[in-house]
């Protein structure tokens, strides 16, 4: 069967897959809205990258196969063993959707990595040992920023930052002993001096508020309006770029003011973003790995439900995370002696989920702003259902 495929889709050739492997990653593909990847179908496609895995029946011949007919094609092999002299980067088994993306978007920008095909067994054996360089390992990978051309798929592509930004952003595409020595070890112990940041302060305060109390208003920042928020429709519309919203999450002393929404424009757009995703990423922009005040290490935390990771921004560590809060209440400082995660990522993690109302916790009383009340917006009175149908019957 032919299919259609757009000029800005990205085929992908997946080979040494049965249906079921197939599948799985169709549904991946199509839930990622970054950047439209597709299988390649025909033999008509023109693939750009390839996913070969080698714990096929068929084994490293698949990729023999592929070398020879696609020798300069981008490709990632899927095992679940370690591979020693690995032609190409390894993405371990099992496959997840926060290192399978990161990995292809990784090969996109690189030069591909050209390789003689491997020789077989009775060919090896003649042949006198060489040492040979270290395999490439795909683990644990940390999305990088992407640019797209609507601010939703910025918010989906933007990585979770350190605290302050100094802490160092690890490679997709190195070896683990590298990493090691890029990313700094976790700490065994939590932090005597944490940062902290007043959640009802800023936008974060600001949109926590309305989604907790299911209030639909404008935002307005010196009298413009910023965005609007639809908690009851999970939607948010967004009317500032990208640089300004990560200005407004970095300034918590902003003057943001709420209003009724106008005449006509009580519903969200259909292709409106997701409320969860533009909280989670506001959040991440906020906390910059620092912990919410009124919670520290020794609070007594717990998810109400899973969140939807795969529609959320990447944090390092995040489904780990999410399953031992929801099995177990425990506090931040049991979670990284538990966990070994970084503190910036764990109190990352802390704040998102608090923005979105899923943390089951109990703030301590602190000295924070009080939120916002709503007001109407300029030059527009509130009036009542009867009040504006006889208007538009009028036609005013």
């Amino acid at each position: 069967m032919m299919t259609t495929i757009d000029s800005h889709t990205l085929v992908v050739l997946a080979l040494g897959m049965d249906a079921r492997k197939l599948a799985i990653l169709r549904m991946a593909f199509r839930m990622h809205k970054a950047i439209c990847y597709q299988l390649s179908e025909s033999a008509q496609d023109e693939p750009v990258l390839a996913i070969v895995d080698v714990d096929s029946p068929q084994g490293w011949a698949v990729w023999d196969d592929f070398r020879t007919a696609h020798p300069a094609l981008p490709a990632l092999i899927v095992s679940s063993f370690a591979v020693t002299d690995a032609p190409a980067p390894v993405l371990p088994k099992p496959i997840r959707v926060e290192t399978l993306f990161p990995a292809l978007q990784q090969l996109r920008v690189s030069k591909p990595v050209l390789a003689a095909p491997r020789p077989t067994a009775a060919v090896q054996s003649e042949l006198e040992p060489v040492v040979a360089p270290r395999a490439v390992i795909v683990s644990d990978v940390i999305a990088e920023p992407a640019s797209s051309c609507a601010v939703m798929q910025k918010l989906e592509m933007t990585a979770a930052g350190g605290g302050g930004g100094d802490e160092p952003q690890s490679h997709p595409l190195v070896s683990a002993k590298q990493k090691a020595d890029v990313r700094p070890k976790p700490l065994a112990v939590w932090p005597q001096t944490m940062g902290s940041f007043d959640p009802n302060a800023g936008l974060y305060g600001v949109l926590r508020t309305l989604y907790r109390k299911r209030r639909s208003a404008a935002v307005l920042v010196h009298g413009k309006v910023v965005l609007h928020f639809y908690p009851a429709q999970e939607r948010c519309e967004l009317f500032a770029d990208l640089a300004l919203l990560i200005q407004l999450c970095a300034s918590p002393n902003s003057e943001f003011r709420l209003a009724v929404l106008p005449d006509g424009q009580e519903n969200a757009r259909p292709d409106a973003p997701s409320a969860h995703a533009v909280l989670w990423q506001v959040a991440l922009w906020t906390a910059r790995g620092r912990m919410p005040r009124g919670l520290d290490g020794n609070s007594r935390l717990r998810l109400r439900h899973w969140p939807n990771l795969t529609r959320l921004a990447d944090i390092p560590d995040a489904m780990r995370m999410a399953a031992f809060w929801t099995r177990t209440p425990a506090s931040a400082c049991m979670a990284q002696r538990m966990l070994g995660v970084q503190t910036s990522d764990l109190c990352n993690f802390i704040a998102a989920c608090l923005a979105i109302d899923l943390l089951d916790a109990r703030l301590s009383a602190t000295a924070s702003s009080p939120p916002p009340m709503v007001q109407p917006l300029p030059d527009v009175a509130r009036r009542g259902l009867l009040s504006r149908l006889l208007v538009r019957l009028r036609g005013a």
